[in-house]
């Protein structure tokens, strides 16, 4: 859990009835998420496996979130369409598969 309560920007996340496109630090391109831009938005927690199932996710940038811990997750190797990754900032530990270095 990163603590969505607890964001900084969280506008339309998770609100009752709204599309997935309409939420803060979301990209979508033709119904598939490209995008995931949350930076300094004051996440907690650890990255789970599942970001692995972000198949067209091209951009990631969670910088500055200095409460996301823990390993970064090898699943995020297998998200071969990724071309901007930022996780400056953050308190990960361990290191980068060696598919995305």
């Amino acid at each position: 859990s990163t603590k969505g309560e607890d964001w900084l920007c969280s506008h339309w996340w998770m609100a009752p009835g709204s599309e997935v496109k309409l939420w803060h630090g979301i990209s979508v391109v033709k119904g598939n998420l490209t995008g995931l831009r949350l930076p300094r938005n004051n996440l907690n927690g650890t990255l789970q496996a599942s970001f692995g199932y972000l198949s067209t996710l091209n951009h990631l940038d969670l910088s500055y979130n200095q409460n996301l811990v823990g390993n970064i997750p090898s699943s995020i190797g297998s998200l071969v369409q990724l071309k901007v990754l930022n996780l400056s900032g953050c308190d990960f530990s361990g290191k980068l598969p060696q598919t995305i270095e």
